[in-house]
């Protein structure tokens, strides 16, 4: 399987900061995987955002994209951010231009792409995302949950090898919540690319296939969900909480009901607690 990002032995320090927000890290990413990376604030998470394509450059080590594209390399960075599609938390400070189809065309005319096929891309995008007929829309006009999906469209218009989501939906209300997390799913099943979820919402990362734990800017633990929120205790000690349907199970063994095997699956959960 093909990696898509690879970090060898990253050190980043910030120029006013003394202690590295990145320490000794290294990881990959391989197509087809969908990553979530949780930790709390400070932990590094939202620095490695930055690094993937090349907004910032590491004080130590390398990362690599696509196999071929090297942040040590000054004339790869360009081709970095192209394999890169990235969603920022805020939907509001996305926005560049007056309608939706304007805002999806600004990357695609940056980079060139001829008229036809920015065009074709442009009602591709959108129509993945479920926004063909807000296409002349003015963004003030748009809810939070729309706004993140024009945002979604505008990086897969690229064609990016890799989507990252940094705290995406940190700003969004539930539903709009699930309707972005609901996009984003379906575009990952249907196309061929890796998802990075950077989340402080911990009951996304239960669609991850890897969940990736940092702390104070090193990885501290790494595997599926189901092998990581089995380590309940753990997670609570660096400051981070467990999903819903983990704190449920913990609640019920509490008062002799114990299950046994942690379930990671709300509805599983329900039909083993009827079974019981």
């Amino acid at each position: 399987m093909q990696t898509l990002i690879e970090l060898d032995r990253v050190t980043f320090r910030y120029p006013d900061q003394e202690k590295p927000a990145l320490q000794d890290v290294s990881l990959s990413i391989a197509a087809g995987e969908w990553v979530a990376i949780v930790g709390h604030n400070g932990s590094g998470k939202s620095t490695l955002t930055k690094l993937f394509n090349g907004l910032l450059l590491p004080e130590q080590g390398t990362v690599t994209v696509a196999s071929r594209y090297s942040s040590a390399v000054e004339e790869e960075i360009w081709e970095m951010r192209r394999a890169i599609g990235i969603v920022f938390q805020n939907p509001d400070n996305q926005f560049v231009g007056t309608t939706v189809r304007d805002d999806v065309a600004f990357s695609l005319e940056n980079w060139g792409v001829p008229r036809e096929e920015m065009v074709r891309r442009i009602d591709d995008s959108l129509a993945r995302v479920g926004l063909t007929e807000f296409v002349e829309r003015e963004p003030h006009q748009l809810s939070g949950g729309q706004k993140q999906r024009v945002a979604i469209a505008s990086a897969i218009a690229m064609r990016p090898e890799v989507l990252v989501l940094d705290e995406a939906t940190s700003m969004l209300d539930p539903l709009a919540r699930r309707e972005v997390m609901s996009t984003v799913q379906e575009l990952y099943e249907n196309n061929p690319m890796a998802v990075v979820a950077i989340t402080h919402e911990l009951d996304e990362v239960l669609a991850a296939s890897r969940v990736i734990v940092m702390e104070a800017g090193r990885i501290v633990l790494e595997g599926t969900p189901l092998e990581v929120f089995k380590e309940a205790s753990f997670l609570k000690g660096i400051g981070l909480d467990v999903p819903f349907v983990i704190r449920m199970q913990e609640l019920l063994k509490d008062r002799g009901m114990d299950l046994g095997e942690t379930i990671v699956d709300e509805r599983k959960l329900v039909n083993r607690i009827c079974q019981s």
